[in-house]
């Protein structure tokens, strides 16, 4: 399980959940979602999903591009909690500054039942918990190794300092069925110090066939934080750790 600090380095958590939904359904209805949730969420923007084309012809490109709305994103004024109902299903996100899993599952919870009785999906395809940490390494900071348990490996006869890199794995998880962990990790900017930090990305997921009103359905995601925390905790030291701390 996660330990509980004082200053998690969490950017944003999010529960997702894909499903298949009636040919019936349109973006207007799923826009039924976000009745009487004017004062709670006052944001409420469109998204849209944009295709284009590129042709090249005698030296010459052209290309058109095509905006196709897929579903809304509402959220908090402080944009602190945002939800996202769209054609393939719905997410739940808790920003900066988090709070606890609790909350931000009971609200995934709520605008699940409300996606039920509005979409009225056929199946539910995917379930993930993502978790987005910023991590700010004192200045100064030498080697990767003393605080990620992942990172490059470089040669010990070559420089270890990094001033850029981007990682990313794609691990089975072979105790959930077709489960799978998606790990992103690299040097960001950091807006609040003018400086980097380090970029802690990882989504567990499950792809599945699941009838959208199961009991298996939230204990399948609890399970899937858990994995999280694990996880989370596998990739860091104790180094790291303190600076949560």
């Amino acid at each position: 399980m996660r330990r509980q600090y004082a200053r998690p380095p969490i950017l944003e958590a999010i529960i997702d959940i894909q499903a298949a939904l009636p040919p019936d359904i349109t973006v207007a209805t799923l826009g039924k979602v976000y009745f009487g949730e004017e004062t709670t969420y006052p944001v409420r923007e469109e998204m849209v999903q944009i295709e284009g084309t590129l042709n090249w012809q005698a030296g010459e490109s052209s290309g058109a591009a095509t905006q196709t709305p897929v579903g809304y994103r509402i959220a908090t004024q402080q944009r602190d909690r945002i939800v996202q109902v769209r054609m393939n299903g719905m997410s739940s996100s808790r920003l900066h500054p988090y709070t606890s899993w609790e909350e931000n599952r009971d609200e995934g919870k709520r605008f699940w039942e409300k996606f039920l009785e509005v979409a009225r999906p056929i199946a539910v395809t995917r379930i993930g918990v993502r978790y987005i940490n910023r991590i700010r390494l004192p200045e100064g900071a030498g080697d990767l190794t003393e605080y990620f348990r992942v990172r490059p490996e470089l040669p010990s006869d070559m420089p270890h300092s990094v001033n850029n890199f981007v990682l990313r794995l794609e691990i089975p998880q072979p105790d959930l069925p077709r489960g799978m962990l998606i790990l992103n990790e690299g040097m960001v900017p950091d807006p609040e110090s003018g400086g980097v930090a380090f970029l802690l990305d990882l989504d567990v997921f499950q792809t599945l066939q699941m009838p959208p009103e199961s009991d298996e359905l939230w204990g399948r995601i609890e399970q899937l934080h858990e994995r999280e925390n694990t996880l989370f905790e596998q990739s860091v030291t104790d180094r790291t750790r303190a600076l949560f701390s």
